[in-house]
């Protein structure tokens, strides 16, 4: 078996704004996982009871990140997955994008 990259945890469901229960457990190794892990809702922790909530986190492996630009209309002002490779190799660490 291949070692994990990251670990993310997966919802039954995709889209509800409601849920927090993310009970499903993911080795992301290679491209066909990681389509799989994100094919539902997910998040990049492992929660208590599988009940995502800041009391209930237990461990992450992974920063899962959303850049929006919503700061602003004009393409010259946003954050491209240059920039954000760029800062995180500021400190020399490993990471995925």
């Amino acid at each position: 078996m291949k070692k994990p990259i990251f670990t993310l945890y997966l919802a039954n469901c995709r889209g509800n704004e409601t849920n927090c229960l993310y009970p499903h457990k993911i080795d992301v190794v290679d491209r066909e996982s990681l389509i799989k892990a994100v094919s539902r809702d997910y998040v990049c922790a492992k929660y208590k009871n599988s009940y995502r909530g800041c009391d209930n986190f237990e461990e992450a492996n992974c920063c899962g990140t959303d850049v929006d630009n919503d700061h602003s209309e004009d393409p010259k002002d946003w954050i491209t997955p240059a920039d954000l490779s760029k800062a995180l190799r500021y400190g020399q660490e490993p990471h995925q994008l």
